[in-house]
This record gives C-alpha cells, structure tokens and sequence, in this order.
C-alpha cells in the first residue's frame, strides 16, 4: 500500500485553476489544480518534485454547461417550489446529494482522478453553500448528513487519499471531522460585521492546531481583500494569532505568480 502524504511536512500551498506553469507550481508543498487541465504525466512530474497534488471537485454545484447534467432527472438538482435551485453568483445549479444518479457521477469522477491520473487527494468544494442556502432545518440537516456520508465514503474507499473540506465550517466540519485531512477557510466575507464568528473561527482553528490532526488553511482572493478591508484585516489577525497557512490568489485562482 503507497504510503499517505504527510500534511504536517506542508509549508506553503497554491489554488490555481489555470494550466500549464508546471515549474511554478512545483516550488509549493501543496497544489491544489483542477484535474481537467493536466495529464498523467504532468501530474507524475509534480509527485516526483515532492509536491502533493490535490484535485478540485464540486459536490454540491455543477456547471449549466457540464454534460453530465443531461443525464440527470429533475429530483437530481435541489429544488424550491418545484424549480431547481441554483447559485446565482455563479450561474450554477444546486445538486441533490441525496440523489443516487449525481452521487454515481461523483464517484466516477474520483475514480478518474485516483485511479488513472493518480492525484493524492481532492479539494471538496461547494458543500459550505448548505449552511447559506434557506433549507428547512429538517432539509438541512438531511443533505448535511448526506453529504458527511459521501465523504467518509470516499474516505473508506481511499484511506490514503488526502481530502480538503473547503468550508462548510459552521456545521458541516462536525459531522466530516473524523474523516477529512484539512479544512480550508476561504474568503470570509461575513466577518465583516459578525463578530460571533470571528471569534468561533479563531477558536475553531485554535482548537484543530492543538489536536493536531487536522491541517487548516486560509484562501484569499486578492480582489476579495481590496474589497472587504474589514475582512481581510480580520481574517489576518487570525493568522497572525495561529501561524496558519495562507494564499492569495492574484485573480480569482485563474492566474499565478
């Protein structure tokens, strides 16, 4: 069995959604990549550099132009008022993770990823929009659990396999905790007025950095911070007060430095 990569060896980390900057991207401990943009080879030459390599996937939200959505039912997407639900923000549809069909997709998906292209782990991203959406508590609670369920999944299915919770903090982390490698606080745009979860972050990663197990990271997107000022000074005092790893991202993680 190939030993799992070790986290507590990482001292600098990249979100980059781009291609290419292969020679860049080698000089961070942790790179987090979208899966599409690289081959095997590429991802071979990073391993070789030392570097761990996660992929980016969505688990809640799926592209209005990924191909896979043709083969989905209506009771595959979340719906309200019998109308799917999407992220405006993006343009993105909202996923019943409940629903067998989109789970089947998913797991297609990481098994490309692990068992062809050989990535040491995934970037779980769009589960914190279930603790921002207005679920009933009871639908709420559902999709929190099944979403924990398909992750520990993924866990026992690849014990070695590194997985990045990216947020879903607030209530998701304490049913994914026993599962996950790291959790990843990004673009905090609510501390700009909450002060209750500015300390409960703070405490959180506090708390994760004592027990040891758990690698938090903090991800910024540099128009963000010019922004939320507020934010951005908040967000580095946490830092500042537990030594946590940060990146920037100079555009939307679609470009590098």
């Amino acid at each position: 069995m190939v030993n799992k990569p070790k986290l507590v060896d990482v001292n600098s980390y990249i979100v980059y959604y781009g291609n290419n900057n292969l020679d860049i991207l080698s000089k961070y401990d942790l790179i987090i990549i979208e899966s599409k943009a690289y081959t095997k080879e590429n991802i071979m030459y990073l391993k070789k550099k030392n570097c761990i390599v996660i992929s980016y996937i969505s688990i809640i939200e799926a592209n209005h132009w990924d191909k896979n959505l043709k083969l989905l039912d209506k009771n595959d997407f979340l719906l309200k008022n019998n109308e799917k639900q999407k992220n405006t923000t993006f343009n993105t549809y909202l996923m019943n993770i409940s629903s067998i069909n989109w789970k089947n997709i998913l797991t297609k998906k990481i098994s490309y990823i692990f068992d062809y292209l050989n990535f040491d782990g995934l970037f779980l991203d769009t589960v914190g929009i279930l603790e921002n959406t207005n679920f009933t508590q009871e639908n709420k609670y559902s999709l929190l659990i099944e979403t924990a369920e398909f992750i520990n999944s993924i866990k026992y299915r690849y014990p070695q396999k590194i997985l990045i919770q990216n947020n879903g903090y607030l209530e998701l982390y304490h049913y994914t905790k026993n599962f996950i490698d790291s959790i990843c606080f990004e673009n905090l745009y609510m501390l700009k007025k909450n002060k209750f979860e500015y300390n409960y972050i703070n405490t959180m990663i506090s708390n994760i950095l004592t027990e040891k197990r758990i690698l938090p990271l903090m991800l910024l997107d540099k128009k963000t911070c010019v922004k939320y000022k507020a934010t951005y000074k908040k967000v580095m005092k946490i830092i500042k007060a537990n030594n946590v790893l940060l990146y920037i991202s100079p555009n939307e993680y679609l470009e590098i430095y």
